[in-house]
């Protein structure tokens, strides 16, 4: 479960980069 979070908190930080890009 854990991990899941993991992924999803990562692909947000991902999100947010492509917008500031």
């Amino acid at each position: 479960m854990m991990l899941l979070l993991y992924d999803i908190a990562t692909l947000l930080q991902y999100d947010f980069m492509i917008l500031l890009l």
